[in-house]
């Protein structure tokens, strides 16, 4: 016959509490919308990736999608922590970054950084309209961002798997 204590009904009805319970300065959602030009002109196909920034090896992808025809982009993330750090990282050819020898056209990103303030000011939902030709911080994609972005998926789909194990068990 099993036991049942005051002491253990409280430590129960604690731990539930505390599972469920919010951290007050928990950040629902993240909506950051706006419009990417190149010299003025709108940006179709653009790939934006939007990041919570940490330590490199605790990096989260918290989405990513491409811009429309008209340069348009609206992106949508859960951060996994209350520490927002908040980095957009913009795929492109813009600047038209060539191979010395064979010409042909290097892929490029550039960052942005979107400080938690001003998340904060907009109510988490911020439009960021980007001009790439203004951003003099241009990095060459190979092979940095893809094997950045391989191990960045690895770490979300590691994340979202312990998140759904520790909901289907708790």
């Amino acid at each position: 016959m099993l036991q049942v204590t005051k002491m253990s009904i409280a430590t129960f009805l604690f731990g539930i509490v505390l599972f469920f319970a919010r951290d007050p300065r928990s950040i629902e959602n993240v909506a950051i919308y706006g419009k990417v030009t190149c010299d003025g002109n709108p940006v179709e196909g653009v790939q934006i990736l939007m990041v919570d920034d940490n330590i490199w090896m605790f990096d989260h992808i918290l989405t990513f999608r491409s811009t429309n025809k008209n340069g348009k982009y609206r992106l949508f993330g859960n951060p996994h922590d209350k520490d927002l750090n908040l980095l957009l990282i913009v795929e492109h050819s813009c600047h038209e970054n060539r191979n010395i020898k064979t010409r042909e056209l290097i892929e490029s990103y550039s960052q942005y950084r979107i400080p938690l303030h001003t998340l904060e000011e907009h109510g988490f939902d911020y439009e960021f309209n980007i001009e790439l030709r203004n951003n003099h911080g241009v990095h060459s994609s190979k092979p940095g961002l893809y094997a950045w972005r391989a191990a960045a998926d690895i770490k979300t789909v590691a994340s979202d798997s312990a998140e759904y194990l520790k909901n289907a068990f708790f």
